[in-house]
């Protein structure tokens, strides 16, 4: 959660009068399908409680991709009018070394995944640059992509109080008032 989204929170709210002084500007978060695979607790966000992490312990990837895309949609309603655009990303099951510490008949079959249904690291970052620098998602903020078009509806689907209740819980965790 440190890593996948508090780092990203707070370096974002620390640059957001940059960004605004810099308009047009946009703020890109690399979420993941696996956000499906989460179990957030906002009174055990930082899973200090929780002794059972999902099979394979996939809790802690799911909550901190679910929090990126809770971080957007909130960033998005906060930033309005400011000429800052965010947006959520799913680059899809991308061949990088993120699965390198996976055991090994788990390591194996990521591999075998990646490898019939994975996507080069240059195939995976397309999203990421559209999303960076299309002209055509101006007017799209605060929206999921994948496979290299917004994913309907996925974002409409997020919770706005469980929006705003990450929101209040990361700016405690990181210090911000």
């Amino acid at each position: 959660m440190g890593i996948n989204h508090l780092g990203h929170f707070l370096l974002t709210n620390l640059l957001l009068d940059s960004l605004e002084a810099g308009a047009p500007s946009r703020v890109v978060s690399v979420a993941s399908f696996f956000y499906a695979t989460s179990n957030l607790d906002m009174n055990d966000l930082m899973l200090e409680k929780t002794s059972y992490f999902g099979f394979g312990n996939i809790y802690p990837y799911g909550n901190s991709k679910l929090a990126n895309m809770l971080f957007i949609k909130g960033l998005a309603k906060k930033i309005e009018g400011r000429g800052i655009m965010a947006y959520a990303v799913c680059p899809g099951m991308t061949n990088t070394n993120v699965f390198r510490t996976q055991p090994g008949i788990k390591n194996f079959f990521t591999r075998m995944s990646i490898k019939f249904v994975g996507f080069s690291p240059e195939q995976g970052c397309q999203i990421v640059l559209q999303c960076a620098l299309s002209k055509k998602l101006n007017n799209e903020s605060g929206e999921m992509y994948r496979f290299g078009k917004r994913w309907e509806g996925v974002m409409a689907t997020l919770d706005d109080e469980l929006v705003d209740q990450l929101w209040s819980k990361s700016k405690d965790l990181v210090g911000l008032s």
